[in-house]
């Protein structure tokens, strides 16, 4: 794992520098020292993306190296409508089909495919975030990146689903629901993400507390894993490409009960952690609506990942809400004012996240394929081995 913390590390240290250095700048460059921070920080998990060798992410070998070569051989209206990819989102393939016949690079390719994840990522981050934006920057490194080089085309949704959010807090539901759908022109599961708002209305509701809520909404999880089956049975004929998804045709997952269990664990603990630092830190501090809509988004992630337990890839749906983690956990630590309490926060967050991850990716039984992370060869002439 040790690659993917000295990216997660390099890209934090990086946009951490670019505020500190803002900070002490004459005004009218301060956005300019900030952009070019992200800006490097976005190179640096494109360059480890595209460069990474074929072996790495499960995705590369299945399709990667298949519809790279499938661009270059077919032209734009039969890779789009005819080839085998026609399945695909409309914008993912005008995206591949450009990148690789502007390029004819197997490198480029795969680091056009993680930009369009990046990009609107750290936007979001850097919109959503102010004093703890570092913090967002290596919860995406450690937990997020390695698992967008086994999920290419999902994590090209993913970051348009993360820059949704930024309108769900400025309470507009139609650019919101935009943001949605661009991002399901890329991978069509995120058409689940819509439930993003109405889950963030209700933790924010000011009746009941978030741990009812929590209880509530886990409960109604868990008896939908277990009535889904039948339902998903019915459905799959009207699903057309992703019928398969909801068939015995893939493997039910215990991995995915434990990834359900391990991320529920993970925030109930540092959740633990945080209220007990805010009550040294500010006694008499309130209620954070915002804070408590985000946090009942990730728990039902968390739970919605328990879905593997029926069909192996639907764990994924969980994915576009526990992304959310890269917001919540910044936006708690900005809420601790005392040092002594923030730090400690702040070493707890990375310690758990940390072990998160090497659980998750080390020895999780679900995705294994981003280790060990190999280099590879820029040679031109090394673009369609895959």
């Amino acid at each position: 794992m040790w690659p993917y913390f000295a990216i997660a590390i390099a890209a934090s240290a990086l946009v951490w520098s670019s505020s500190f250095s803002a900070s002490r700048t004459p005004e009218k460059y301060q956005q300019a020292v900030t952009v070019a921070g992200y800006a490097l920080a976005a190179l640096v998990f494109c360059f480890f993306a595209g460069a990474r060798d074929y072996s790495v992410g499960a995705d590369v070998t299945t399709y990667g190296g298949p519809s790279f070569d499938a661009a270059l051989s077919l032209g734009f209206t039969d890779f789009f409508s005819s080839g085998p990819y026609a399945q695909w989102g409309s914008l993912i393939k005008v995206a591949l089909w450009a990148s690789a016949n502007a390029t004819h690079s197997f490198f480029w390719y795969l680091f056009i495919i993680e930009l369009i994840f990046v990009v609107p990522t750290l936007v979001a981050i850097r919109l959503l975030l102010k004093d703890a934006d570092y913090m967002g920057i290596f919860i995406f490194g450690i937990l997020f990146f390695p698992l967008s080089l086994n999920l290419m085309r999902q994590a090209t949704a993913m970051g348009f689903v993360l820059l949704a959010f930024v309108f769900v807090k400025q309470r507009k539901p139609l650019l919101f629901t935009l943001f949605v759908v661009i991002g399901t022109l890329f991978h069509s599961t995120a058409l689940v993400s819509l439930l993003i708002y109405p889950i963030w209305l209700l933790g924010r509701w000011d009746k009941g507390s978030l741990l009812v809520k929590t209880a509530i909404m886990g409960a109604i999880m868990a008896a939908a894993i277990f009535a889904l089956p039948l339902t998903l049975e019915w459905l799959a004929p009207y699903l057309g490409y992703y019928g398969a998804y909801l068939t015995g045709s893939h493997e039910k997952s215990l991995g995915a009960l434990k990834i359900a269990l391990g991320s529920t664990l993970l925030l109930a603990g540092l959740g633990a952690i945080y209220w007990c630092c805010l009550r040294k830190s500010d006694p008499e501090a309130p209620r954070d609506p915002a804070l408590e809509g985000m946090t009942l988004i990730t728990f039902f992630g968390a739970a919605l990942s328990g879905l593997g337990f029926v069909s192996a890839p639907l764990y994924r749906l969980g994915i576009y809400f526990l992304m959310l983690a890269v917001i919540l956990v910044p936006a708690a630590i900005t809420r601790l004012r005392m040092r002594p309490a923030k730090t400690i926060f702040e070493v707890a967050c990375v310690l758990g996240l940390s072990a998160y991850s090497i659980g998750y990716y080390v020895l999780g039984s679900i995705i294994q394929m981003v280790l060990p992370y190999l280099l590879v060869s820029l040679q031109p002439d090394k673009a369609t081995s895959a």
